[in-house]
């Protein structure tokens, strides 16, 4: 590969034979790997490369060298995986503007996040959550405290069944400012308890926000296949457009361009 100097744009996506993978370019700006179930490692020396989008399995990654790496996609499928300790592994990323990272499980964040301004060039975050998280939902505040310059944030969620409001013992972070955040960006959202809890800490946290927008569509395509399951996911979003306008509108600010869909 790395004689092909036109090269700028590689996807690898069901590569099973593939194992130890090195990415050795100087041109190359964008590399996809997902779903290679056999890849144990891969091992990045790319001068240029822009953009790197992961889906899989935890594997062990190495960055000799890509100084201008600008985004960065985390997708992990597997139970029990973090794919934080993907991120975290690599080196201090000083040019990295877009982190998007899926959560297959609820996370307890680690110290070295909740202490490090690790993502200080970070302007765009991401969270997909495959499963409720609950009371571990304060580990959101810890990541986003690990990146003081966040100008958007993005939750998706891929609940599915409406939930009863439900008593939860939140711990936040102190001393979180986040003076740059000006759009939060919600979709998936069922009305969890959990969710209105972080919205309502993020909204005394963000006093530059100028945008909350919330969608109630469910993530999970195949859920409005049947007409049983269409009916159930609109009295869903039905519900959580109430919560909302009823326990979250009243403490949006005015200056809050505040939207539910």
């Amino acid at each position: 590969m790395s004689s092909c100097r036109a090269l700028q744009s590689l996807n690898l996506e069901d590569c099973d034979q593939l194992i130890y993978l090195t990415i050795i370019h100087s041109q190359l700006r964008s590399l996809i790997i997902v779903l290679c179930s056999s890849v144990v490692s891969v091992c990045i020396h790319a001068d240029n490369l822009e953009s790197f989008v992961y889906k899989g399995q935890k594997i062990n990654v190495e960055y000799e060298y890509a100084p201008f790496l600008e985004e960065l996609l985390v997708y992990f499928v597997e139970k029990n995986e973090c794919p934080l300790d993907f991120v975290s592994a690599l080196p201090k990323l000083s040019k990295l503007d877009r982190l998007v990272v899926q959560f297959p499980t609820r996370l307890h964040v680690s110290r070295a996040l909740q202490h490090t301004v690790r993502f200080a060039a970070l302007k765009t975050i991401m969270f997909i959550l495959v499963r409720s998280w609950k009371e571990s939902i304060c580990s959101i505040a810890y990541l986003l405290k690990a990146a003081p310059s966040i100008e958007y944030f993005g939750l998706y969620g891929c609940t599915c069944k409406l939930r009863e409001p439900s008593g939860l013992n939140m711990t936040w972070p102190e001393d979180l400012t986040l003076s740059r955040l000006d759009t939060i960006m919600m979709g998936g959202f069922s009305g969890e308890s959990e969710l209105m809890e972080l919205l309502y800490f993020l909204l005394r946290r963000a006093p530059a926000l100028q945008r909350l927008q919330l969608e109630t569509g469910s993530m999970d395509q195949w859920f409005s296949r049947w007409k049983k399951h269409k009916l159930q996911d609109e009295a869903r979003c039905r519900y959580a457009r109430e919560m909302a306008s009823a326990h979250l509108a009243p403490k949006v600010p005015s200056t809050v361009a505040f939207t539910i869909t």
